[in-house]
């Protein structure tokens, strides 16, 4: 249920955009043959071509795509479905499918984003439960494709530059503060709130019950990532992918939690709180939209406006910063 992720540094120099051909030729002993072409940056080229230019890249943007939907997934329901992770690689594949077949882009990867996670936390306590995400979903698409059918986003740029960067910072805020309680192994007691800063305020009162374990692999995983990051990229000219490399060591330790070989030591992890994870590649609605809306179509109606406009916002922000990135403009 959201936009997209932007391809920053990760995304290939000379991704397929937008177009797929099929091309039909004669060949040598007369036979028809057909040969899908993609339209790039530098021109068309075969399937295949387009397949082997850009497989690192998808498989980096993979890597870090799954870790990232099962929390943002997490985040946007509030952890109250034992689904939730699953949904959130469920939209990620989907979304980067259907976008990168009908409108895929050079600047942007379709998404889960962290930007829509509080709000859609927020309409599924309002909208009796997480099944209404899917209505949201449609609906907002329906606003995006009137945006785009009537050219509104250029009228988005006219905002001033003061307008997106406090948009991007408060995003980043509010995707900080949401991951309280699984960074300091926190259980509020009682239901979610509608409001975001109620949970937080939550969080921040139940500090003192924080866990050891939880908050010691937080901060040291936390700091021991920002810092290779930034001061070490890349070893002998060759780029490192510590955004995938940090989560993939993290896994022996949940591991070695799990199966009590850690010295006693205890690290929540997915599998504590969710189970064995299976997969929802297709999971229709169970009840019609009526019965989330509970009388009001109206809110539905606001709420995926909201979500769309958001989602364009943020779209046109993360393009913008990766065109920046690429020195494309």
């Amino acid at each position: 249920a959201g936009p997209r992720v932007p391809a920053s540094r990760a995304a290939p120099s000379r991704s397929a955009s937008l177009l797929v051909l099929s091309r039909m030729s004669t060949g040598d002993h007369g036979k028809c043959t057909a040969e899908l072409e993609f339209t790039t940056r530098t021109g068309r080229k075969p399937l295949h071509r387009v397949l082997m230019d850009n497989w690192q890249s998808g498989l980096t943007v993979s890597l870090v795509s799954v870790p990232l939907s099962i929390s943002l997934g997490i985040a946007s329901v509030g952890g109250s479905d034992p689904a939730a992770p699953t949904m959130g690689v469920a939209t990620a594949f989907w979304g980067g499918l259907s976008a990168g077949i009908f409108g895929s882009s050079d600047l942007n990867i379709v998404g889960p984003a962290g930007a829509l996670s509080g709000m859609l936390h927020s309409y599924t306590i309002s909208f009796n439960g997480a099944g209404v995400l899917p209505y949201l979903s449609l609906l907002s698409a329906v606003w995006v494709f009137l945006v785009w059918a009537l050219s509104l986003q250029r009228y988005l740029l006219l905002m001033p530059k003061a307008v997106f960067e406090g948009f991007t910072t408060a995003v980043a805020i509010i995707i900080g503060l949401n991951q309280l309680n699984m960074a300091f192994g926190l259980h509020p007691p009682g239901p979610k709130h509608t409001h975001f800063y109620e949970n937080v305020i939550e969080s921040f009162m139940v500090m003192d019950q924080a866990q050891a374990a939880s908050t010691i692999f937080f901060i040291v995983t936390c700091a021991l990532l920002l810092g290779l990051v930034k001061y070490l990229p890349k070893i002998r000219g060759v780029s490192i992918p510590w955004t995938v490399i940090i989560p993939i060591v993290t896994m022996v330790f949940g591991y070695l939690s799990d199966s009590d070989h850690f010295g006693g030591i205890v690290i929540p992890t997915l599998k504590n709180k969710y189970g064995v994870l299976k997969a929802r590649v297709v999971e229709l609605p169970q009840e019609s939209l009526s019965h989330y809306a509970q009388g009001n179509m109206f809110g539905v109606l606001i709420a995926s406006f909201g979500v769309a406009f958001v989602a364009v916002l943020e779209t046109l922000i993360s393009a913008k910063i990766a065109e920046q990135k690429m020195d494309w403009g």
